[in-house]
């Protein structure tokens, strides 16, 4: 109007900023505020003609969080002027702190050694001794393999989130850092040929996709190398995997996942790996399980000295059916280790098993607390609700909802207060489903809106606890050498003693220093929510059809001679191998129904899990037999070995008739069960030549004395992990006091050539 002045400011920020402003906001006073960052464009874009009807001064602020306001531009009304929004969200004020830049820093390739890589990550380290190396001395740098801007949130999610999840113990943030293109080159040429041959496809992002202009990485503390100097540092990497049963009766998620892989040829044999086990804090099973993946790497395990890879996958790959070159190399690992003042291989797992049992180890509970968000049915209800967040905001807006730091961190509170079991699962599904029905029976607000969110991020943070790698490290300190000074460098690098839970005595701990790191925890991308909805049906499906996958090759090894599973022990039309199971005939009467009792009460006793076979099933054939269904040991091993040997001098039942147990008398005194307590039924294993033997009284091979016994059982235990496997069911057996064993079989079992 005639006579007033009108003068224009403008105020704009970071969209991702808009909406968790909008979020908290709408905490607090209930309101919707507009999420949908196209419109906030159209907003912007309509500045400019504002700026020419003006007859006043104008203004562009920038309102960026943590910081003062800061003018951008501004200038005279009345002419014609351009933005671009592009240009004005890059530009960052003198005094902003909200969108920090990072560290540029130059390195060069000959500093850096490749150390290992997930599926979006290489992590290599830092070896320069040279002058102004201070800086990076003890530390590694993570670059990605797909879009490196993404590492800017993967920062500030490590530290406002997987903190807040797992605990700082267990977690190390890192330091965000800028290279350039050219740089990032270099380095993905000098690493290229360390990398694993199934890694090499995918290459580092030389992409610049962020506004410093530089290509986004990570300085984060090298978590392979020694705390101090002069010291050796040994690093066991863990894929733990999902440590759930999410289909009841059914394997875990991975062991299904082996059924996939292998129908499409990706693997040649199944690893008998469990994270179900790995994660159970019950030692015995957490061993049981270590001990397969060391048989069976995969990508499961792997062992690094002072980063220098020991063992792993690619390591066996070349000697995969050599026994004596893969008993050579298992060798050479425990010479290094011992040298470096620990345990052979044996030893560390067991101690492992001890330490990730110990009641001061919280990572597996807090691990699966998260994982039963994504675990079970949530996936395909994560679907409906992700859709339907989609149909009401827009893809635009979805996006910015489930890549906001803001929403994570509003997702994970009181989820200290959620189930770590199974139980979890089924909390975490009827919340999904109950909000599903609040959904369809509308109306659609901000409350409404919110929870979606918050559970479908949740849902995503599961999913990344699913994938995450796990470094144990172990450093040998001599007591001696222990000054106060070494103990603070140790305990700040969040080192402490071992803690050994639930594996007797026997093992020497004293000077062994600890420490446990949860890394790889980047947020899982929403767009992949549809395919995860599908994922573990399609593996249980592939589990359901292993026998179709595997006719052929159960065939071709028949033919070739040897079967590669057999009744050793028992008579061979009471035993039916199918799998995963072994079916036993029921024997019937008083013993079938003790057999059956024991088998079931067994599943409830932690200190039986793993020594004895679980309980898999009862089933009543056409012919009207009955069979106890139990898990096969030998399940997924190449050339199984195995040893049948009845214990105890006592061959019959407590309440067995007088008659009963004269006449049982008689028979164990007439070989070594009355002699030596012990006798050998059968057994088969590889001779020096390579060739299958097969001992015991089942195969007119009877073991008549204490000496023969003697070289049978050293034969058989032939390396320190079989001993040591032997000696834990032995400690397991003496401190059991639930179950008295009554001339029972103990069953050896493993790989012949990978002992």
């Amino acid at each position: 109007a005639q006579g007033y002045t009108v003068n224009i400011c403008g105020i704009y920020a970071e969209p991702k900023e808009i909406l968790q402003r909008g979020m908290a906001r709408e905490l607090h006073e209930g309101k919707r505020y507009n999420r949908d960052i196209r419109k906030l464009r159209v907003t912007f874009d309509a500045f400019a003609p504002a700026v020419r009807a003006c007859n006043g001064v104008w203004c562009l602020v920038k309102n960026s969080q943590g910081a003062a306001p800061e003018v951008y531009e501004s200038g005279q009304g009345e002419q014609p002027i351009y933005f671009n929004l592009e240009a004005a969200l890059a530009w960052e004020p003198s005094n902003s702190s909200s969108r920090p830049s990072p560290s540029v820093v130059d390195l060069r390739v000959q500093d850096l050694t490749y150390i290992m890589e997930g599926n979006l990550n290489i992590v290599c380290a830092y070896n320069s001794s040279s002058e102004g190396a201070d800086d990076w001395r003890g530390y590694a740098l993570r670059c990605r393999k797909g879009d490196n801007s993404t590492y800017r949130v993967d920062c500030a999610f490590a530290k406002q989130v997987a903190v807040n999840i797992l605990g700082c113990e267990y977690v190390d943030a890192g330091e965000l850092i800028g290279l350039s293109p050219e740089n990032v080159k270099a380095i993905d040429e000098a690493i290229f040929d360390s990398r694993g041959k199934s890694r090499q496809s995918k290459r580092l992002d030389c992409t610049v996709r962020d506004s410093s202009g530089t290509v986004l990485a990570v300085k984060v503390a090298n978590l392979m190398a020694a705390p101090v100097p002069g010291f050796q540092v040994l690093t066991v990497e863990l894929k733990p995997k999902c440590g759930l049963v999410e289909k009841q009766g059914l394997p875990s998620r991975y062991r299904l996942f082996q059924s996939e892989k292998m129908a499409s040829g990706k693997i040649h044999r199944i690893s008998s790996y469990d994270p179900v086990k790995v994660l159970s804090k019950q030692p015995k099973m957490v061993l049981e399980s270590l001990k397969a993946a060391m048989e069976e790497p995969q990508n499961n395990i792997r062992m690094f000295l002072d980063g220098k890879m020991l063992f792993s996958e690619d390591v066996l790959a070349p000697v995969e059916d050599d026994c004596a070159a893969k008993q050579a190399i298992h060798d050479s690992i425990d010479q290094a280790l011992l040298e470096a003042g620990l345990p052979g291989t044996d030893t560390v797992m067991t101690m492992l098993a001890g330490a990730l049992s110990s009641p001061s180890m919280a990572m597996p509970e807090r691990l699966k607390r998260i994982q039963c968000w994504a675990a079970g049915e949530t996936a395909p209800l994560a679907e409906q609700l992700y859709k339907e967040l989609q149909d009401h905001c827009g893809e635009a807006a979805t996006h910015d909802l489930l890549t906001c730091v803001a929403s994570f961190e509003r997702s994970v509170v009181g989820i200290a207060d959620c189930f770590s079991d199974e139980a979890g699962i089924a909390v975490a599904t009827r919340a999904l489903d109950d909000l599903l029905t609040r959904v369809h029976q509308g109306p659609w607000d901000v409350s409404v809106e919110q929870e979606v969110v918050r559970l479908l991020c949740r849902f995503l943070l599961g999913r990344t606890t699913h994938d995450v790698s796990v470094l144990l490290n172990l450093v040998y300190v001599d007591p001696k050498d222990l000054t106060p000074m070494l103990e603070q460098k140790l305990q700040k690098m969040r080192f402490k003693p071992i803690e050994l839970f639930g594996i007797g005595n026997q093992f020497r701990c004293n000077g062994i220093w600890f420490r446990t790191t949860v890394v790889d925890l980047d947020a899982k991308p929403h767009s992949k929510i549809p395919e995860y909805a599908r994922q573990l049906e399609h593996y249980a499906t592939a589990y359901y059809n292993r026998g179709n996958s595997t006719k052929k090759e159960k065939s071709k090894d028949k033919s070739e001679g040897e079967p590669k599973e057999e009744a050793i022990g028992g008579h061979d039309d009471s035993i039916r191998f199918e799998g995963e199971v072994v079916w036993k005939k029921d024997q019937g009467g008083q013993r079938g129904e003790a057999e059956l009792d024991f088998l079931r009460a067994s599943l409830e006793e932690p200190d039986l899990q793993g020594l004895v076979p679980a309980l898999a099933g009862y089933r009543v054939s056409d012919d009207g037999s009955k069979w106890l269904g139990m898990s096969n040991a030998l399940y997924g091993l190449a050339d199984p070995a195995i040893l049948d040997i009845k214990m105890g001098t006592q061959t019959w039942t407590p309440n067995a008739s007088a008659e009963k147990a004269k006449s049982q008398s008689v028979k164990a005194a007439a070989c070594t069960t009355g002699s030596l307590g012990v006798r050998v039924v059968g057994g088969k294993m590889k001779d020096a030549d390579g060739k299958f033997c097969k001992v015991g009284y089942k195969f007119e091979k009877d073991v008549t004395s204490a000496v023969e016994l003697e070289e049978l059982l050293s034969s058989f235990l032939h390396s320190d992990g079989l001993r040591s496997g032997s000696t834990l069911v032995a400690y397991c057996v003496d401190y059991t006091r639930t179950y008295r064993m009554c001339y029972a079989s103990y069953f050896q079992e493993g790989n012949n050539c990978l002992q």
